[in-house]
């Protein structure tokens, strides 16, 4: 499912924004269309493929896939913008589609702005707040996750539910 975010970007003495749409294709690709007033690129990267390994360090190549730039280096704003935007600490983006789980382990792949993989447990949970116990980089254990204004996204169920109930 594609997230769409901005990004902006000081350009002399004026502010632009630019509108990005994150695509994840797989769980090694990862596609994101840059668009600007008149023109669009799209660019692959391959961060998840580190970030599914636990390679946080290391950089993300990005190529361009569709769209053209007079020189590469003009890129590198937008790329610090967009890994920026990724590694800010802000809710995992997910819903559930039962409101009434208690209680359930569960795991979240490549719904965090890292784009790792996250493992949540939900307690006294109503719609609105979450109880995040262990979600790895970047994160505060027992922060509290604010749901209403998040989208569905790949949530994948890792312990049994006692009646049955699925995400």
């Amino acid at each position: 499912m594609p997230h769409r975010f901005t990004i902006e970007l000081k350009l002399g003495y004026k502010v632009r924004r630019f509108n990005v749409i994150h695509i994840p294709v797989n769980n090694r690709v990862e596609r994101f269309e840059l668009t600007g007033k008149n023109k669009s690129i799209i660019l692959e990267s391959n961060r998840p493929l580190f970030r599914s390994k636990g390679i946080r360090h290391r950089n993300p190549t990005y190529n361009i896939i569709e769209g053209q730039v007079l020189h590469i280096a003009s890129l590198d704003p937008f790329l610090e913008q967009i890994d920026a935007y990724f590694r800010s600490n802000v809710p995992v983006k997910f819903k559930f589609e039962n409101r009434t789980i208690h209680g359930m382990l569960c795991q979240v792949s490549g719904a965090g702005r890292s784009g790792g993989m996250y493992h949540l447990y939900v307690d006294n949970f109503h719609w609105g707040e979450l109880l995040l116990c262990d979600a790895g980089w970047k994160w505060e254990p027992n922060a509290i996750i604010n749901l209403q204004h998040l989208v569905p996204y790949f949530v994948r169920q890792v312990s049994t539910l006692p009646n049955g109930l699925v995400l």
